[in-house]
C-alpha cells in the first residue's frame, strides 16, 4: 500500500473529490482526518472509509476559519502523533449566498468570502501543518487548484452547459499556484514536497452526472469539444492524481501544477 502508516488531513471531504481522495487513501494504508461543513456528512463519508477498513477521524466546520483547522491539526497530532499528509481541497466558486453571481454584481463580501474559501484556507492549512512536518523532515502537501488558475476559461460556461466560473474564483486559484510555487522553494530543505493538481471540467457527484447526461448530444458536444480527451473527468481521475503527489511516487516532485483536465488546459 501506497501510504502505509501515513497521516493525512483532507478538507472538503464530505463529497466530490475530497471523499473520493480520503477513501481512495485509506484504501492505500493511511490513517485520514475528514473536514465538511455538517458533521451528518462526514459521519457518512467515515461509515465508508470504516467498510474499506480504514480508520477517519471527523472535523465538522468551515476550514477558512483557523479554529477549525486547529481543531483538525490537534486531533491528527493527538491521536497519530504526526501529519504525513495535507490535502487542501475545500473550495468555492459560489458567492456567499450559495449562487453564482457576475463579477459586474459581485459585493465585497462576497469577493472576500470567495477567497477565504478557496486561498485563505489552503493558507490556514498550510502554515498550521508545516512546524509539525518540519520537525518530521518530511511531509507532502497537495492543492487543490484549477485549470481556471492558469488560463482563461474557454467560454462554455457562459452559455449556460455548466457553472459559470467567476474571476474572483480565478484569481483565487492562480494566487493558489503562486502559493504552492514559493512554498515548494522555501520548504524543500525541510524534506517537505507542496504541489497542486488543477481540475477542469469534473463529474463530481451523482447530481453533476445527471445534470450532464440529462442535456442533449449536441450541447454535451459543445463542451467536450474543447477537452482533447473528449469527455469529462470524474472525482476518481483527480483523486488518483492527488494520491500520487502524495506519495513516495512522486518523491522528486515539488512545485508543480498536474494538470487533470483531460487537456482542457489547452483551449484557445
Amino acid at each position: 500500500m501506497k501510504l502505509a502508516g501515513q497521516v493525512a488531513i483532507v478538507t472538503g471531504s464530505g463529497q466530490g473529490i475530497g471523499r473520493e481522495t480520503a477513501k481512495r487513501f485509506a484504501r492505500e494504508g493511511a490513517k485520514v482526518i475528514i473536514n465538511a461543513r455538517t458533521e451528518q456528512t462526514l459521519e457518512t463519508v467515515s461509515a465508508e472509509i470504516k467498510e474499506l477498513g480504514g480508520e477517519a477521524l471527523c472535523v465538522p466546520g468551515d476550514v477558512s476559519q483557523a479554529a477549525v483547522v486547529k481543531q483538525a491539526v490537534a486531533r491528527a497530532m493527538s491521536a497519530f502523533g504526526k501529519i504525513d499528509i495535507l490535502v487542501n481541497n475545500a473550495g468555492s466558486g459560489r458567492a456567499s449566498s450559495g449562487e453564482y453571481v457576475d463579477y459586474e454584481q459581485l459585493e465585497e463580501k462576497d469577493w472576500y468570502y470567495i477567497m477565504e474559501q478557496n486561498l485563505k484556507s489552503a493558507h490556514l492549512g498550510c502554515q498550521l501543518v508545516i512546524p509539525h512536518m518540519k520537525k518530521q523532515r518530511r511531509g507532502a502537501i497537495v492543492n487543490n487548484s484549477s485549470v481556471a488558475g492558469h488560463t482563461c476559461e474557454p467560454g462554455f460556461s457562459n452559455e449556460k452547459l455548466l457553472a459559470p466560473i467567476e474571476a474572483t474564483y480565478v484569481s483565487a486559484k492562480a494566487a493558489m499556484n503562486g502559493l504552492t510555487r514559493q512554498l515548494a522553494r522555501d520548504l524543500g530543505c525541510h524534506g517537505i514536497r507542496v504541489n497542486a493538481v488543477a481540475p477542469g471540467v469534473i463529474l463530481s457527484s451523482e447530481r453533476l452526472e445527471k445534470f450532464w447526461n440529462a442535456k442533449p448530444e449536441s450541447e454535451r458536444t459543445r463542451v467536450t469539444r474543447f477537452i482533447p480527451l473528449m469527455r469529462p473527468g470524474k472525482a476518481q481521475d483527480v483523486a488518483n492524481a492527488i494520491l500520487f503527489l502524495a506519495s513516495d511516487d512522486a518523491a522528486y516532485i515539488t512545485g508543480a501544477t498536474l494538470d487533470v483536465n483531460g487537456g482542457l488546459f489547452m483551449a484557445p
